[in-house]
């Protein structure tokens, strides 16, 4: 164990004396106990290698020690009490036993220095650093500044490195002393845009020794910063930045942001393709302002540094203002704003919004196209409420004062305010010349007063005189800017009401003035102001009184159900339906003395609307008040034609609640009166002109009823559809005149419920069609068997018409009445040009008949319906037509009817009569019997289709007889000797087959049967 000892001790020895002590710790002059020692650089890189090693000290030097369970020596003592020996003697050995049994000895000398009094310090202490994705590894990402300014050259030695090394930047990047940062691995791209955030230490050699730290971001990026960034033009109002596209990537778009401090003055997206971008930003003179320009990708974006530039106030960075002048097209309301293009030439602005100039006050826009301009404004002042409307800057809004019957104006400027960059409104000007509301209540006040004591006319007429100056300012306007004022016509109103209670009657008997004019002209200025209130609104005087002046203006809408209205106290008014809007303006009042034929108790009410040529109404149900509920009144109105009170056109409903509630068809002026004032034989007659029409499309309606049955009972092979529907249809349409005339109380059925107005059209349509085609169908069989060769050509025929109303009215039933007439007129012709040569059971009279019949019924029926339409008027003129029509009406259907039967019953009984002819024509054969026989009469054989060939038809007859293809129907006619023959042939031609219903092609192409319209053509509505 001994022999071990000794042999290291040997060693260490021979070690001591032959080491190189050129590895040094310093420390300062005067340092403290535990102080710690700073190994040199190529020391310290030796400690690090040994740090896991267990040391041990050997040296002379009696003042430091090994720090427990470290590698790091400090003082013991301080150095200002130490006797500090030479170089040569402050050595000592550092022993390193390490695993494995190896021993390291690091020889070292303690060099005392000057004391390290300044850190390292780093330029920027945040940085923040991109890094494109695409950059290849060992590439130089920064180069980081950091100095020391101790004198001392080991003082200032440095060795930079990151804090944590367990990072994922300690593997991404390195870092070299001097302060260069490389790509030590490729970035993965899911790390795009995502922030990796290092602590840089800079330690230096000195003692003691300092270090310090700085914060550094790096980002991996898609694109690239921009190159080359730079202002071009700077000024107060405008500034224009360049730059070049980034060197790596392709941006999306440019993001330019003007900073102040934290504030930020502008924020603006510039194109991709585009190089250069312009702010109008305002910027002091003394303001510290930066700018950076982003390139943004799908990613993120990557931002220039903030780069600070200075504007002198009106003076760029490069040249004056004033001589940045270009040439542009700035239209009238500014200059153009330059800028350095290439070449260095001053030239305008333009992007892809279009030139930009600098514009004058007042004028903004791009180009400075457009002119700013003063809002629209509300205004209330005591001259009264106006709107002044948008004005442009620099000029003055003209309005007339709101009460002020002349022509008075006042005015208002649109200025220009360059601190807020906006238009706004200067003051009123000219406004002491305008009437007040105050002045204005006065005077109404007064003439109030006067009203109510007024005993001479001129009084009433000075007081109409003000309140018609009144009513024609712009105040009282149906339209303008000048408000409505309500208190104003509060108080007209009471003067209004004060003049109606005038005692006309008194005045005209004491001065014998003619008072006539006077309540003409209150009767106008009520209209008037009646005309000028706005929609909706209410409005009475204040007064105690009952039976006070009210107003009530009513906004009619159109396809809406109306209620009740009350109009003041004493009146009431219920709008019906109507199609086109409107307004309804309703005054009540009471009589006094206005109107002598009226009971001073009882109201008046006056009834307008603002569009009277738009106006289509039923009925308008009214109510006013009476003060004898013992007695029958009834509603009147003023007829201005007849200069008296008339109740034409106004149906009393109902007096009860204290209300005369009556009907009318038009507007004026109402009242009620006693039901006495009109029984005369007048009255009588328009009560009668009112009730013959309902007793008529009564007995119309029975007619109609009655010939529908006998139409559906009638005997044969069918039935006769169109006759049925057109009397069916006929049927309805005097259905629903009876209805209208039945309950108009329930107004116009047609408006209540426009499904009927739309079953009234179809009827007379489908009439009016029906009526057309049946006159057709006799004017086909007149034309089909003719016995002349020159067949007129017949009209032709609508076949098929679409009913679904694409035309109004008037049209269609126009159209088929006048083809109704072609028709008949041509049926007439055609059975005149055609003449039989005997006599026969079956000739074209009863055809022509039915004819004229069927002209005659179309013509009434027509008349008829209009009529109807127009029954209110003429007096009762008019009603007493349509009741002669009506009842003609139902006399020519039986006509038209028992013509139609008659044909009909003669073509089904065809084979009798045809038997009762040859049997005729037999006996006159036999007192002839060398004679010809005959050629058979073709009427003879139209009126029996049974006595007929099956290829015999009316084209195969001549002008002189009857020509058949193959036998000839006259050997039925030879002449026998006995009246045993004849009764041979009467059997034989009865035990003849039957040929097949005689097939009539009409000229519109549709065939007929036996029966005449069994086969006639129908519309698509039926």
């Amino acid at each position: 164990m001994r022999i071990i000892y000794s042999t290291v001790i040997i060693s260490l020895l021979i070690v001591a004396a032959s080491a190189d002590y050129t590895d040094e710790f310093r420390i300062h002059e005067g340092a403290s106990i535990g102080t710690i020692l700073t190994a040199s650089p190529e020391l310290k890189r030796k400690l690090d290698r040994v740090s896991n090693c267990y040391g041990s000290l050997e040296s002379s030097i009696q003042w430091i020690e090994l720090k427990d369970n470290t590698n790091v020596l400090q003082t013991t003592e301080s150095l200002n009490y130490v006797n500090l020996n030479t170089r040569e003697q402050l050595q000592g050995l550092l022993t390193m036993l390490c695993p494995g049994n190896k021993v390291i000895s690091l020889p070292f000398s303690v060099h005392i220095t000057k004391m390290n009094r300044h850190s390292p310090t780093f330029k920027k202490d945040s940085l923040e650093i991109n890094v494109p994705l695409g950059s290849p590894v060992g590439a130089l990402l920064t180069q980081l500044e950091v100095t020391d300014h101790d004198a001392v050259i080991y003082n200032s030695q440095r060795t930079l490195s990151f804090k944590d090394t367990k990072s994922i930047g300690d593997s991404l990047f390195s870092i070299q002393n001097d302060g260069s940062i490389n790509l030590k691995a490729s970035i993965p791209a899911s790390e795009a845009y995502k922030k990796i955030h290092m602590q840089v230490v800079a330690v230096d050699y000195g003692s003691p020794q300092r270090y310090k730290e700085a914060n550094i971001t790096i980002v991996p990026v898609t694109v690239s910063q921009v190159r080359s960034l730079r202002v071009n033009v700077a000024s107060d109002k405008y500034q224009i930045f360049e730059w070049e596209a980034p060197e790596y990537g392709i941006p999306d778009k440019y993001r330019l942001v003007i900073r102040r401090g934290e504030h930020t003055l502008a924020d603006e997206e510039v194109d991709a393709k585009a190089n250069r971008a312009m702010t109008r930003v305002k910027i002091g003179k003394d303001w510290d302002v930066t700018y950076s320009v982003s390139a943004v990708s799908f990613y993120g974006e990557t931002s220039s540094p903030q780069e600070p530039f200075k504007i002198i106030h009106g003076i760029t960075i490069i040249v004056s203002i004033t001589e940045l002048e270009c040439v542009g097209d700035c239209t009238h309301g500014g200059l153009p704003l330059c800028f350095y293009g290439p070449l260095n030439t001053l030239q305008q602005y333009e992007d892809s919004e279009g030139r930009h100039c600098d514009c004058f006050p007042g004028y903004t826009g791009i180009s400075c196209e457009k002119r700013e301009s003063c809002a629209s404004e509300k205004r209330v002042d005591t001259y009264g409420g106006l709107d002044w409307p948008e004005t442009g800057v620099n000029a003055s809004a003209r309005l007339l004062c709101p009460y002020n019957d002349k022509s008075e104006e006042i005015w208002r400027p649109c200025e220009w305010n360059s601190l807020e960059g906006r238009a706004q409104w200067g003051k009123t000007k000219g406004h002491e010349r305008c009437q007040t509301q105050t002045s204005i209540l006065m005077h109404l006040g007064m003439h109030s007063t006067f009203a109510e004591k007024a005993d001479q006319i001129s009084s009433i007429n000075t007081v109409s005189s003000y309140l018609a100056k009144l009513l024609n300012v712009p105040s009282f306007a149906t339209s303008g800017p000048a408000h409505f004022d309500l208190k104003i016509a509060q108080h007209m109103t009471m003067v209004l009401d004060a003049v109606t209670r005038v005692n006309y009657t008194r005045i005209h008997e004491r001065t014998k003035a003619n008072v006539t004019e006077a309540k003409l002209h209150l009767l106008n200025r009520i209209n008037t102001l009646s005309s000028r209130l706005p929609v909706p609104f209410q409005l009475a005087s204040d007064r105690e009184e009952k039976n006070n002046i009210s107003f009530n203006v009513i906004h009619w809408l159109p396809a809406t159900e109306n209620f009740r209205q009350q109009v003041g106290e004493s009146c009431y008014v219920q709008l019906p339906m109507i199609d086109d809007e409107n307004v309804m303006r309703a005054v009540c009042m009471s009589n006094s003395s206005l109107v002598s034929t009226i009971d001073a108790r009882n109201p008046l009410m006056i009834m307008n609307v603002d569009m009277p040529e738009h106006l289509v109404f039923s009925k308008i149900t009214i109510g006013l008040k009476t003060f004898n509920n013992s007695e029958n009144y009834t509603c009147v109105y003023y007829d201005e034609i007849e200069r008296g009170w008339s109740n034409r056109g106004i149906r009393r409903i109902s007096q009860r609640g204290g209300f005369v509630e009556c009907e009318t068809s038009h507007l004026s002026m109402f009242s009620i009166l006693p039901e006495s004032a009109f029984s005369s034989s007048s009255s009588m007659l328009r009560d009668l002109a009112v009730l013959l029409p309902t007793v008529t499309s009564f007995i119309s309606i029975v007619c109609g009823v009655f010939l529908l049955f006998l139409s559906a009972i009638q005997r044969g092979p069918s039935i006769d559809y169109p006759l049925l529907v057109f009397l069916f249809l006929a049927f309805i349409i005097h259905a629903l005149h009876l209805l209208t005339l039945l309950a108009p109380q329930l107004g116009d059925p047609f408006l209540q419920a426009p499904t009927l107005h739309l079953v009234y059209q179809f009827c007379v349509i489908s009439v009016c069609a029906l009526i057309m085609l049946l006159a057709q169908s006799i004017y086909s069989f007149i034309v089909q068997f003719k016995c002349n060769d020159d067949k007129p050509e017949p009209p032709l025929l609508i076949t098929r018409l679409d009913w679904l109303f694409i035309l109004n009215f008037l049209s269609p039933s126009l159209l088929f009445f006048a083809l109704t007439i072609v028709f008949c007129l041509s049926s007439l012709k055609a059975a005149s040009n055609c003449s039989s040569r005997a006599s026969s059971s079956l000739s074209l009279t009863p055809a022509s008949l039915y004819a004229s019949t069927l002209l005659l019924l179309n013509i009434l029926l027509l008349a008829h319906i209009i009529l109807f339409v127009f029954r209110g008027y003429g007096d009762g003129l008019v009603a007493a037509l349509f009741v002669v029509c009506q009842l003609a009406y139902c006399l020519v259907s039986f006509i038209f009817a028992g013509y139609l039967y008659r044909v009909r019953y003669l073509q089904m009984n065809g084979d009798e009569l045809s038997t009762r002819t040859i049997e005729t024509k037999s006996r006159a054969v036999l007192s002839h019997v060398d004679r010809r026989p005959e050629e058979p009469d073709c009427s003879a054989l139209l009126q029996s289709p049974h006595n007929r060939s099956d290829d015999m038809s009316c084209s195969s007859f001549g002008v002189n007889g009857c020509k058949g293809n193959g036998n000839n129907t006259s050997s039925y006619y030879q002449s026998h000797s006995s009246s045993h023959n004849n009764q041979v042939i009467v059997r034989s031609l009865k035990s003849t087959p039957s040929p097949p219903p005689l097939m009539l092609d009409s000229p519109n192409g549709f065939s007929m049967t036996a029966s005449l319209f069994e086969r006639a053509p129908m519309v698509s509505i039926v």
